[in-house]
């Protein structure tokens, strides 16, 4: 399981490169960690949405579980089942590799995954698909490599 502090500010797009250039020039001198890529993600929750209850009422405990990929909107090699768990701003984020292939989301391979969910958790068997996001993500890390800043957009 990996621990980290995460912080999260919402900011205006017309700000990105100055966002860029103040962490490239601060005194932790960030430098591009690798690479930006898409993110996919279908999130699951209970019949009375209390995933998404937890987001909006800002609760400082709050528990998501989420099927993540990289890149192309069709899964074409690795997904993973994550579990992640937020007590203010210590998060807690279990990842399992999925074997499983896909060329578009439709109600077919929502059930697929969903099986594939029961199949290694059977007690979230009442977890159904609540959302699907996709975006940009550029990453960055502080030349003494203890810090990752990361910037998500469209």
């Amino acid at each position: 399981m990996e621990t980290r502090l995460e912080k999260k500010w919402k900011l205006n797009k017309k700000y990105l490169y100055n966002i860029i250039n103040v962490l490239k020039f601060s005194k932790f001198k960030f430098i591009i960690q690798h690479d930006p890529r898409w993110i996919n993600s279908i999130y699951f929750d209970d019949f009375h949405n209390n995933s998404i209850k937890q987001n909006l009422d800002g609760n400082l405990l709050k528990e998501k579980y989420r099927f993540r990929w990289y890149g192309e909107e069709k899964c074409r090699k690795n997904i993973f089942l994550e579990i992640k768990k937020k007590n203010g701003y210590t998060t807690n984020k279990l990842k399992k590799k999925i074997s499983i292939e896909f060329n578009k989301i439709d109600e077919i391979t929502l059930n697929l995954i969903k099986k594939k969910l029961v199949e290694h958790m059977p007690s979230k068997i009442n977890l159904v698909p609540s959302a699907i996001t996709r975006y940009y993500r550029q990453y960055f890390i502080s030349s003494d490599k203890k810090i990752r800043a990361t910037i998500d957009s469209n």
